[in-house]
């Protein structure tokens, strides 16, 4: 199969921009969920474990999406 014919290059030319808008959109999200979590926790001067490990997992959960 040459790479006119492989599908998976196919899928990718054609879902590529899609894939790149859901992506860009993801990342915003996170960034802007976590700079929304500082911001509440830089007004009331302090940020518990909890929030430290929610952010973490978050983090986590993106980078395994996007390296994917």
């Amino acid at each position: 199969m040459d790479s006119q014919t492989d599908p998976k290059k196919i899928t990718d030319f054609l879902y590529g921009s899609e894939i790149q808008n859901y992506l860009e959109t993801t990342e915003r999200l996170f960034l802007r969920t976590i700079s929304e979590k500082f911001v509440e926790t830089e007004n009331q001067n302090k940020i518990t474990e909890t929030e430290i490990q929610e952010l973490k997992r978050l983090y986590k959960k993106y980078k395994r999406f996007v390296n994917d």
